[in-house]
């Protein structure tokens, strides 16, 4: 193992019902509330707290520490009251992603296109020698157009609502194109279950007159589980020996979390493989601002939307702040000689603990325009 590279276990988190992920705007009387999917920081936050349980250590104690702006990390260690316990504080997250057929599943990197005409897919890769008329985005005024080497019309194959398997994946991070049966659609991985619920008077414990609301719950498919990656001090990892039944997401949902013995690493991507640059693609979503490692600076990138997220902070006993965050699915491509983060995030550490901004590391070959080129951007 590479000196600062985290030696990764897999959690299995099969749930017990279906499941319910939303922000932490207000839900009120006559409100219809839909499931998103889950985020990395609502899984690792139903995980840290089962760690936090099993090690005794007290959590009102905890959640007045951070209150004060003590870093999550020195609250543990101020409370805990064994080794096992003050390493909670340095165990991080990754994930999560949906496993079908005990097969991860990730979303469909934002360069892959789609031809409408004949439904091959391809690449976009960044041009080289520049395009007549390219004005780069912002600020980033060495930023490089993609290009797509065929006859179009092209569409990104990311708004169809698939995802890609670990084998698809592979292919693309070795420079190549996934075949078409390494795509899997969103119905294959969940549907949604729609519930009708009351208002409880709490002063009463009886129905609240006018107090109804809808939901649409996540419903994951019998051969789908969530795989959430686990890496930290060895005392603090046996807690998750034992099997266990967790709260997940809202409105009471329970999951069984177990450590799965036969989860293997992520892939290595293009390791091995030559190309004109490196490339990260984003299996969790990364908060906007600068990447962790200041000294990354893509030369070209597909970010295919930027998405709200917040969540209720237990120790403070409110929403977390709103803010946007890059899609998973999105690539930002590198120069050669850059070295990416061996952690497997492009977060800050903060947000990296929690699972925020992992991605995978692959290769592209830069595109040309051919004399009489057929090409074109997306």
């Amino acid at each position: 193992m590479r000196v600062g590279v985290p030696s990764w276990r897999a959690l299995r988190i099969e749930p017990l019902d279906t499941l319910f992920f939303r922000d932490a705007r207000p839900f009120g009387a006559a409100d219809q509330a839909s499931s998103g999917l889950p985020r990395p920081q609502t899984v690792a936050g139903a995980l840290r707290t089962l760690l936090l349980r099993r090690s005794g250590v007290p959590l009102d104690r905890l959640a007045s520490f951070v209150r004060d702006g003590v870093s999550f990390a020195e609250a543990v260690a101020r409370t805990a009251g064994n080794p096992s316990a003050a390493g909670i504080g340095h165990v991080r997250f990754r994930g999560p992603w949906f496993v079908r057929n005990d097969e991860p599943v990730f979303p469909l990197p934002a360069t892959l296109a789609v031809n409408e005409d004949s439904g091959a897919l391809r690449r976009r890769d960044p041009l080289a020698g520049g395009l007549p008329g390219w004005r780069p985005p912002g600020k980033q005024a060495s930023m490089l157009p993609l290009w797509i080497q065929g006859r179009g019309p092209f569409r990104s194959a990311s708004e169809r609502g698939e995802w890609l398997t670990l084998a698809g994946m592979c292919d693309f991070l070795r420079g190549g194109v996934p075949e078409p049966d390494a795509l899997v659609r969103s119905d294959q991985l969940f549907g949604y279950d729609r519930r009708t619920g009351i208002g409880i008077d709490s002063s009463t414990r009886t129905t609240a007159e006018g107090r109804i609301y809808a939901a649409r719950m996540l419903v994951l498919k019998p051969d789908v589980h969530l795989r959430m990656d686990v890496a930290g001090p060895d005392a603090a990892i046996e807690l998750f020996h034992e099997d266990a039944v967790v709260p997940l997401g809202g409105e009471g949902r329970r999951a069984v979390v177990k450590l799965d013995p036969s989860a293997a690493e992520l892939p290595c991507g293009g390791a091995g493989r030559t190309g004109d640059g490196r490339l990260a693609v984003l299996t969790t979503q990364l908060p906007r601002g600068g990447f962790a490692a200041r000294s990354l600076s893509p030369i070209a990138a597909a970010v295919p939307s930027h998405e709200p997220v917040s969540g209720w902070d237990l120790a403070r006993g409110g929403p977390k702040p709103n803010r946007f965050a890059r899609a998973a699915g999105s690539v930002f491509f590198f120069p050669p000689e850059t070295a990416l983060p061996p952690a497997g995030s492009l977060a800050a550490p903060g947000d990296a603990a929690l699972g925020w901004g992992a991605f995978l590391e692959g290769v592209w070959t830069q595109c040309a325009i051919p004399p009489t080129s057929s090409s074109s951007t997306v």
